[in-house]
């Protein structure tokens, strides 16, 4: 966190049923080389053990919310809500970040684009073609 107390970047993870998946999500963030982050779960009214799997997990950078099954677009508005960061991104709980993305996107967001509509970065399953996705406002 900064000297603030505000992290960098909030990751905004919406999580449904997911007990197959969120555990290795969750790792993927968390052993990120960038640090300053929150991690937001958004349990969406799982039914399975992917709030147990997720509680296991969390650390201090982490926070579990809460709701009723309102579907991901909710889930993701919910974390949206509750994020402290200037920062946002966003992961699927079925889906893994390799390790230089997070760190990559806070260097180029605060060193280079003003204002960041969306960035990310589209790999096939070996991570042998990489390409980065950015646009401004």
């Amino acid at each position: 966190m900064s000297e603030t107390g505000t992290p960098s970047v909030s990751v905004v993870m919406p999580v449904y049923n997911a007990e197959r998946f969120v555990g290795t999500a969750m790792q993927s963030v968390l052993v990120q080389s960038l640090s300053d982050f929150e991690l937001l779960i958004v349990n969406d009214g799982s039914d399975d053990n992917s709030v147990k799997i997720c509680q296991s997990l969390a650390d201090r950078r982490t926070r579990i919310l809460h709701q009723k099954n309102h579907g991901v677009s909710s889930a993701r508005n919910s974390g949206i809500a509750q994020a402290r960061a200037r920062i946002i991104a966003f992961l699927d709980s079925d889906d893994i970040w390799a390790t230089f993305e997070r760190k990559s996107l806070v260097m180029v967001s605060f060193a280079t684009i003003e204002h960041l509509r969306f960035c990310g970065w589209e790999s096939n399953e070996y991570g042998h073609r990489h390409r980065r996705v950015r646009g401004p406002l």
